[in-house]
């Protein structure tokens, strides 16, 4: 009688992975998604091995599967996370995207210009605009301007690694 595989079970997360994915939860409303999705986000970014089933993320996070899913597609399709298929297994696996913290920070940015250019257009045809929507313009464009600079220089110190 052969005794049938058993699956190794991984460990919970350790303090401080469940230190950091609370700390990033407690930021939902910089991020304006649903702390289940903050939280996978996380937990994606520390946890061991970089791919995880959602079955993983599940005993790492206590969510049900349904915010995972929830979670998961969101996060793919903002270009954070990517599914991955195993060759020989049917099972799915979701790591954070290489490269997804650019991405995150070119959606800011572009989101920055798209506000700002809003702002420039309202500027001219508005005949006495307020000052605010000037001062908007301002932020958007410092901000902009600052921003492509930055991502420049991180694109640059990216390639020397």
């Amino acid at each position: 009688m052969s005794a049938a595989p058993t699956r190794k079970a991984r460990p919970g997360p350790a303090d401080w992975q469940i230190e950091f994915i609370e700390r990033v939860g407690s930021l939902t409303d910089v991020s304006g998604l649903p702390p289940s999705h903050v939280q996978v986000f996380a937990w994606l970014v520390v946890c061991d091995p970089a791919h995880q089933s959602v079955d993983d993320i599940r005993r790492a996070l206590g969510l049900s599967v349904g915010a995972i899913s929830m979670a998961t597609t969101t996060l793919t399709s903002m270009g954070l996370v990517e599914r991955i298929a195993r060759p020989g297994e049917r099972r799915l696996y979701y790591r954070f995207m290489p490269g997804g913290w650019e991405r995150m920070l070119r959606a800011r940015l572009e989101g920055a210009s798209r506000m700002r250019a809003i702002a420039d257009d309202a500027l001219s045809r508005a005949p006495h605009p307020p000052a605010r929507l000037a001062e908007m313009r301002d932020m958007y464009a410092w901000f902009e301007a600052h921003m492509t600079e930055m991502m420049t220089a991180a694109t640059e110190w990216s390639r020397e690694d």
